[in-house]
């Protein structure tokens, strides 16, 4: 088994340079089981994210001289559809352009300047989510 951290450590922490230095775009998804604790675990691997990002583009050895501005957006895959969850669950479309880039057209996109701000919009993201009681777990994301 692996804590939280350990899967950070392994997933997304050697990503966090590329993001500023390549200009890379990463997601992440979780796939498993209802109750399987992917949202918990998801939660628990961006906050670990959020304060290597920032401790990166204020660190004046390395990134800070760039003037780095960090933007997030939240969405939704459910039921096959894409959603918002930044802008009142609009749906959106996802589209690819002629390099093979997927591009989630319309996805809103939030300025953040400390860890707080995202810790804040991803609550606020995370309550738009659609939940309903299933037979493993009394609130399931289903999405």
């Amino acid at each position: 088994e692996i804590d939280n951290q350990g899967m950070y450590q392994k997933t997304l922490l050697p990503l966090i340079d590329s993001i500023f230095v390549d200009k890379k775009k990463v997601a992440m998804f979780a796939y498993g089981q209802t109750g399987s604790g992917k949202t918990y675990t998801m939660m628990a691997i961006f906050k670990y994210a959020i304060h290597d990002m920032f401790n990166a583009i204020q660190n004046p050895d390395l990134f800070q001289h760039l003037n780095l501005k960090l933007g997030i957006s939240f969405y939704e895959v459910y039921q096959g559809k894409v959603f918002d969850l930044f802008n009142k669950r609009a749906q959106l479309d996802v589209m690819e352009d002629n390099q093979a880039n997927i591009n989630i057209r319309g996805l809103t996109e939030t300025i953040v300047n400390t860890s707080d701000d995202v810790l804040k919009a991803l609550e606020k993201g995370q309550d738009a989510r659609v939940s309903r009681s299933t037979e493993m777990n009394d609130t399931s994301s289903r999405s």
